[in-house]
């Protein structure tokens, strides 16, 4: 019998299909047909956590999540899912609980729980499942190449504008048809700085729940309001609210720093490929523009988006 069969026979049939689930919603079919998606990392569980988000079960390596060994690459040295070594520490604990059974003090001496991890299981509600696996097992599921030890399956939320709560004068940010996950991400935590309203997405090409839009905007994808629409019903939902709407645009456009952004205002951001559709430009109250020197005629959206954002948070904080 070969190395990895020999392995196989040390682990239970539930928990290695925990391990290729896990894997299995890195991919964005399987978020859509579980309904559920991957949070890896301290800051973004605990963030996930304080933004209410439901958790179904949570991943915790307790050598990683106090910095006691050095995590290895995802999927170092493995060849297959077959590689738990057993319970216990060594592999994912067979006696899996919830954190309602008390995390008693035989779970500690035994080192399932070590030193800081009730910090934020103390958040966690009683229903949700934990299971404590080893660097190894941990190291062959996660996504990326450092996580803290600590990952979990989490339900998304429904995104719908009806939803977002605007203040007496809202500020709110539409990208439309964003693409590449690291910009959505780092779109997000301009948002979050900024403070904003809400983040809309219109015509949405990349899921707001990839592994690389949690990571890229270090948690702030749950504490940001964030819609998820067709541009039309975005467009119509911003008249009904009464904002003003500049469309970032080559033409027929004003530099940005002429546009007074201390009425409730929409700024919508387009691609650097084809910019934004008709339909928003149609519907814009005055196309704005940012005056560059150089050869290039765009910049990233993430860069755009900071620079023309805090222009209006500027205003308003002086208005």
């Amino acid at each position: 019998m070969d190395s990895e069969a020999s392995h196989f026979e040390k682990i239970s049939s539930t928990q290695n299909q925990k391990v290729k689930n896990t894997i299995l919603l890195q991919k964005p079919r399987e978020r859509r047909k579980q309904k559920l998606f991957l949070v890896e990392g301290r800051k973004e569980v605990e963030r996930a956590i304080q933004a209410g988000y439901t958790f179904k079960r949570l991943f915790i390596c307790g050598e990683l999540y106090n910095g006691a060994l050095e995590q290895q690459p995802a999927g170092a040295g493995q060849k297959s899912l077959t590689i738990m070594e057993g319970s216990g520490s060594s592999g994912l604990d067979s006696g899996s609980q919830t954190v309602g059974d008390g995390l008693k003090s035989s779970d500690r001496d035994s080192g399932l729980i070590h030193p800081g991890i009730e910090s934020i299981l103390k958040n966690v509600p009683d229903q949700v499942e934990i299971d404590f696996v080893s660097p190894k097992v941990y190291a062959h599921m996660a996504y990326r190449g450092t996580t803290e030890g600590i990952m979990g399956w989490a339900v998304p939320k429904d995104h719908n504008l009806k939803e977002i709560h605007l203040s007496d004068n809202p500020l709110i940010l539409v990208v439309d048809a964003v693409e590449k996950p690291g910009n959505l991400g780092a779109i997000l935590r301009t948002a979050d700085a900024a403070g904003i309203d809400a983040l809309i997405i219109s015509n949405t090409r990349t899921d707001l729940y990839n592994p690389n839009v949690i990571r890229s905007s270090l948690g702030a994808v749950f504490s940001t309001q964030v819609g998820v629409e067709e541009s039309g019903a975005v467009i119509e939902w911003i008249k009904k609210n009464k904002i003003k709407i500049f469309c970032t645009a080559l033409t027929a456009s004003k530099p940005y720093t002429e546009i007074n952004y201390s009425v409730p205002s929409a700024i919508v951001m387009g691609t650097e490929a084809t910019g934004l559709s008709e339909s928003w430009l149609k519907e814009s109250d005055q196309n704005i523009i940012i005056p560059m020197k150089g050869i290039v005629d765009s910049m990233n959206v993430s860069v755009s988006t900071g620079i023309v954002l805090f222009e209006a948070i500027r205003q308003r904080k002086n208005g």
